[in-house]
């Protein structure tokens, strides 16, 4: 699998909690402090998705690595931190979540935010039936990195 693009979603997943703790704080905006707070947030996020999870180290390094989880727990904490990201809702991969998200990061990109949601119509497809929340993150994961390598998606979104 490609390790950019493995580093590529998993940093997204990051960027994509790092947005959620900023939108907390829209009511306080223009005070200092805003960028370590978002970073708090993100952190507290992170450390709540390795305890539901029960991540151990290996599973830990193996974010810290950018890798992809391969252990159940390892998918756990990704199912946590997707549904964080309002990427997974209700047990199932939310398509309006995942667009809405594309939206905001490719609208001044078109062709990108075409290409994102060839990917997310393709991943919505492998999952729909699945309601396992573990087995989503696993098989969205590899979907994204699949898929965007199919349709030329390399970049990934900016804020």
């Amino acid at each position: 699998m490609n390790n950019l693009m493995v580093f590529s979603i998993l940093l997204y997943l990051q960027y994509l909690l790092a947005v959620k703790a900023d939108q907390g704080n829209q009511g306080h905006q223009g005070q200092q402090g805003n960028q370590s707070e978002d970073q708090e947030k993100v952190k507290a996020i992170y450390q709540k998705c390795q305890q539901e999870s029960m991540a151990e180290e290996k599973d830990l390094d193996n974010f810290k690595k950018m890798e992809m989880p391969s252990s159940e727990k390892g998918k756990c904490m990704m199912a946590c931190l997707m549904r964080e990201a309002k990427i997974i809702v209700n047990k199932r991969f939310s398509k309006d979540g995942a667009m809405a998200l594309a939206q905001r990061y490719y609208s001044t990109q078109p062709q990108n935010m075409d290409k994102a949601k060839q990917v997310i119509v393709a991943c919505d497809k492998q999952v729909e039936h699945e309601r396992n929340e573990c087995n989503i993150a696993g098989k969205l994961a590899e979907c994204v990195v699949t898929e965007a390598q199919r349709v030329g998606l390399t970049s990934v979104p900016k804020g």
